[in-house]
């Protein structure tokens, strides 16, 4: 039960900091951890022409996982948001 407690205030201070924060820090951490998989994926596995094209192509892929990133972001926000007044609910009737 502690670990929902925690996960429950964990959100509350995360709710407190704004929903456009919490979008833009999820869309930031989705994107680079995106190019650094494509970097470091090309680095390991590819060929010199691929490592030659990847820095030409990266800010097509950076563009892309940014706007793949930001509707994400909105998305975990009302499942988080819908979780936390699921658990609200809960405990009014505890």
């Amino acid at each position: 039960m502690e670990d929902q407690d925690a996960k429950f205030h964990r959100w509350n201070n995360e709710r407190k900091k704004g929903k456009f924060r919490f979008v833009l820090t999820s869309t930031l951490k989705i994107g680079i951890f995106f190019i650094l998989g494509k970097i470091l994926g090309t680095y390991l596995f590819g060929n010199e022409s691929l490592i030659s094209n990847m820095w030409y192509e990266l800010p097509q892929h950076a563009s892309i996982a940014f706007l793949i990133g930001f509707p994400m972001g909105f998305i975990d926000w009302y499942i988080r948001e819908w979780l936390h007044r699921k658990n609200i609910a809960r405990r009014k009737h505890i």
